[in-house]
């Protein structure tokens, strides 16, 4: 459990020496794994509720979100709450058990991945925001949000692809 404020932790582990610890086979930041994963999960929220709201109420109804990890259908689905978002779905470990919502799919607004990959799926797609976040993991810093439209395959085939566990 970190016992100073993240920048005075910053400051301190420099001044000794320190480097954070390499908890992932994954690029570290400027904190440890076990102190970044405390960061911009709200703010990823928030920045998927700015793309979802900007949607009319009849395209909200029929829209999806989708995290390509459990962290960030984990944070969609508790702070989402606050800002009005239905509950993302997931691929990743036990979140793919619980599917999608077959009504919400017209719409697709994912965290991250590649625009190539998610024009498989959906006819449009483009950036509809940003998630950063300065001591989050790199891996969920500088995401873009993507917004999908145009449904062009059966998603239950897709949904049997999605399915991965780490």
């Amino acid at each position: 459990m970190p016992s100073l404020p993240v920048e005075d932790f910053i400051s301190y582990s420099q001044t000794l020496g320190i480097t954070p610890d390499v908890g992932e086979k994954t690029k570290q930041g400027i904190l440890p794994q076990y102190f970044a994963d405390m960061f911009g999960w709200e703010n990823m929220a928030e920045q998927v509720a700015i793309v979802y709201n900007s949607l009319t109420p009849e395209a909200q109804q029929r829209c999806s979100i989708f995290g390509r990890n459990y962290g960030e259908a984990a944070a969609i689905n508790f702070f989402g709450k606050k800002y009005g978002l239905p509950n993302a779905t997931c691929g990743h470990n036990s979140y793919w058990y619980w599917g999608y919502d077959t009504t919400r799919t017209q719409f697709m607004i994912i965290i991250g991945g590649d625009e190539e990959n998610h024009l498989k799926t959906y006819k449009d797609v483009y950036i509809a925001g940003m998630i950063t976040s300065k001591y989050a993991m790199p891996y969920e810093n500088n995401i873009p949000i993507y917004l999908c439209t145009g449904l062009k395959v059966d998603l239950k085939k897709v949904w049997q692809k999605v399915r991965f566990y780490i």
